[in-house]
C-alpha cells in the first residue's frame, strides 16, 4: 500500500524540481478533483500549471512534462517525457517508467493525491473533504454503496482521530443527523425517494400520518426506512426492497467552513461538470469561494434536476432502447427542455434505484444524442468525430458516434 503513495510523492517530487508541467485529466468528478488538488500544491509551491483537456494532444516539440490524471496513454506517448497515475483492472501495480498503473482496487485517485501530497506538504483539512467527497464515485450504483479501500479509511481514521469528522447509523440521508429529518429528506438524491426527494409537501404529510416530530426515535428511524422501501417498491414495481437498504454507516462533518455533507457535495461536482464543465470546477481547491459557490448553484437548480428525474420515474419521458456495436443502450428523450439535463446524474441515480441495470445511458435532446463527458472513455488523446462540446455534454446527431466514446 505505501508502495502506491512512494510513487506519487515521486512524481511530484520531480514536477517540483521541473518548475513547469501540463496536467490533463480524465472528466470524471475523482479525476477532476485529483487534477484540482495537485494543481493547488504545485501552483502554491511557484510551479507553473497548463491544464488541457484529453481530446487536446500536445505537441511532440513540449519540453514540459505531461501529467495525465485517470487517463491511459497511448503508445507513442508513452515514449515522451511524460507521467500518468491511472486505473487498471489488474490486480497488481504496474510501473512503467514514469507511468503508475494502479489496481482499481486500491484507492480513488483523488484520496491517493492527496495521501501523496501530505507525505511533502500540508495539505488543508478541506482538500481532504473534498478528496473523501470524490472517491464517492467510485462506487457501483447509489454513492452509499462505496466501500473505502485500507488506504482510503486510513485518512478517514485520521479525519475521525482528529474530530473532523466521525461515523453514524442512520438514514440514508443528506446532511442528517445535523440537519432537521425535513431538510435532509428533501434534498436526498440518491437514493431517489418518489414523492419525498424535492417535496416540501409530500414530505410534511409523511411525517405527519407516521407521527414523527421533532424529536427523532429509533423507531421513527425504522418507520421511515420501511416507508422509503415500499415508495421505491410500489414505483418501480420492483419485489423485494427491504427497509435495510436504506440504513447504512454514513460519514458525517463535524468542523468545516465549507463543505457540510460529503455526499450532497459530490452531487454537486457532477453536477457542476455537467453544466459548466470540467474547466470550472478545477478551481474548486484552490479557493473555497468557487468551491462555496458550485454548491450553492447545485442548491439553487436542484429542483430543476429533480424534476428531470420525476418525469422518467413516472413514464412521461419517452424511452429507447438500442442495442449498437455489442452495446445496450437506453435512450432518454427530453424534446422540450431549454438545456439538456446532467446526463451523469441522471444515469446514477436511475441506477441507484435500479430503474436501469448496467446498460449504458443518454440523451435525446431535441433531436440530437448527448452524454455526459464524465461517461466518456478514459484515454488520451481522445479522438472525436463528428460531435459537439457544449460545457460538461458531447453531442451528436448520431448516437453511434456517441457509443464509440462511452466507457
Amino acid at each position: 500500500m505505501s508502495s502506491v503513495i512512494d510513487y506519487i510523492t515521486n512524481i511530484v517530487s520531480n514536477l517540483a524540481s521541473i518548475r513547469t508541467a501540463y496536467i490533463i485529466h480524465a472528466f470524471d468528478v475523482d479525476s477532476t478533483i485529483a487534477a484540482s488538488l495537485l494543481a493547488r500544491v504545485l501552483i502554491s509551491q511557484g510551479i507553473e500549471i497548463n491544464l488541457a483537456p484529453p481530446m487536446e494532444t500536445i505537441p511532440n516539440n513540449v519540453r514540459e512534462p505531461i501529467v495525465l490524471i485517470g487517463l491511459n496513454p497511448t503508445k507513442n506517448l508513452k515514449a515522451k517525457r511524460a507521467f500518468a497515475i491511472t486505473f487498471s483492472k489488474e490486480q497488481k501495480i504496474q510501473v512503467m517508467g514514469n507511468i503508475v498503473i494502479i489496481p482499481s482496487s486500491e484507492s480513488s485517485l483523488s484520496i491517493l493525491i492527496a495521501q501523496a501530497l501530505e507525505e511533502l506538504y500540508i495539505v488543508p483539512t478541506e482538500c481532504k473533504l473534498l478528496a473523501l467527497a470524490a472517491a464517492l464515485e467510485r462506487s457501483e450504483g447509489s454513492i452509499f454503496n462505496k466501500r473505502f479501500t485500507k488506504l482510503e479509511q486510513r485518512m478517514i481514521e485520521k479525519l475521525a482521530t482528529d474530530e473532523i469528522i466521525s461515523k453514524v447509523r442512520t438514514l440514508k440521508l443528506f446532511k442528517y443527523p445535523l440537519s432537521t429529518l425535513n431538510e435532509a429528506m428533501y434534498v436526498t438524491i440518491d437514493p431517489f425517494i418518489p414523492g419525498i426527494t424535492g417535496n416540501d409537501e409530500g414530505i410534511s404529510e409523511l411525517l405527519r400520518n407516521l407521527g414523527i416530530g421533532v424529536k427523532v426515535t429509533n423507531s421513527d428511524i425504522d418507520k421511515l426506512a420501511q416507508e422509503f422501501a415500499s415508495r421505491i417498491s410500489k414505483s418501480l414495481r420492483k419485489l423485494g426492497v427491504s427497509k435495510e437498504e436504506f440504513i447504512t454507516e454514513k460519514i458525517m462533518i463535524n468542523k468545516s467552513n465549507v463543505i457540510k455533507d460529503i455526499y450532497e457535495t459530490y452531487y454537486s461536482l457532477s453536477y457542476g461538470i455537467d453544466r459548466y464543465g470540467p474547466k470550472t470546477i478545477i478551481p474548486v481547491a484552490l479557493s473555497r469561494i468557487v468551491l462555496a459557490s458550485l454548491i450553492a448553484s447545485y442548491r439553487e437548480k436542484f429542483r430543476e434536476v429533480v424534476d428531470y428525474i420525476n418525469v422518467v420515474i413516472e413514464g412521461l419521458v419517452d424511452i429507447e432502447r438500442h442495442n449498437i456495436q455489442g452495446e445496450a443502450i437506453t435512450v432518454l428523450s427530453y424534446a422540450d427542455v431549454e438545456e439538456p439535463p446532467p446526463a451523469a446524474i441522471l444515469a446514477r441515480v436511475l441506477r441507484s434505484i435500479s430503474f436501469i441495470k448496467k446498460e449504458k445511458i443518454a440523451i435525446n435532446w431535441k433531436g440530437r444524442y448527448c452524454i455526459s463527458v464524465q461517461q466518456i472513455v478514459n484515454m488520451y488523446p481522445l479522438q472525436f468525430e463528428n460531435i459537439e462540446l457544449r460545457k460538461g455534454l458531447v453531442l451528436s446527431p448520431a448516437l453511434a458516434s456517441l457509443v464509440k466514446l462511452m466507457r
